[in-house]
């Protein structure tokens, strides 16, 4: 896929990206995009495994480099390399369970003494290294381009297992897909 666009935290940006979800005929998914704007270069690779070891258990990695150039809106430089392993498997036909560990290393640079104090308190690098769990309900009409139904997602991260930053974040979401007019439109 090729895509363009404007963001207004990015302004002007390409997006390129090629995906198989059957790589080599065995189901395996993968994925490489690049994205450039005018304030942030971004380059992933992700990859999934549904069978690992020939058990339903969907295994996968993704790695990713980000470049954000923040000078305009709060004076500042940031990189990032990040990385994680995840595994999901179904614990019944609709509820999904998949658990992760990530780790990341931003680095802030180029920060003024003009800068805000918090601004100027992550000057640095810091490192993340995060656990997560999460559980996703799934009652839509098709998984790849549904028309009707909805999905139900919570999760929970908890980093400071190494690393130098420590938190607990909790997120929920959902999506609502229904017909309009019996049409093929779909909101």
């Amino acid at each position: 896929s090729i895509g363009a666009g404007f963001s207004s935290a990015g302004g002007a940006l390409g997006d390129i990206s090629l995906r198989e979800r059957n790589l080599l005929g065995k189901g395996q998914d993968l994925r490489v995009g690049l994205t450039i704007a005018q304030t942030q270069q971004q380059v992933d690779l992700s990859f999934t495994e549904p069978y690992f070891l020939d058990k339903p258990l969907a295994a996968g990695f993704d790695v990713y480099s980000r470049r954000t150039d923040y000078t305009d809106e709060s004076s500042y430089q940031e990189r990032e390399l990040g990385g994680g392993l995840r595994a999901g498997y179904n614990m019944q036909p609709r509820l999904r369970h998949t658990v992760s560990y990530k780790l990341v290393r931003q680095e802030i640079t180029d920060v003024p003494s003009t800068a805000s104090i918090v601004v100027r308190s992550q000057d640095g690098v810091a490192t993340t290294s995060a656990i997560g769990n999460e559980f996703f309900y799934d009652a839509l009409n098709r998984r790849f381009d549904p028309s009707d139904g909805y999905f139900m997602k919570y999760g929970i991260d908890l980093a400071g297992f190494g690393g130098s930053t420590r938190f607990i974040r909790n997120s929920a979401g959902a999506g609502f897909y229904v017909p309009f007019f019996g049409s093929s439109v779909v909101g």
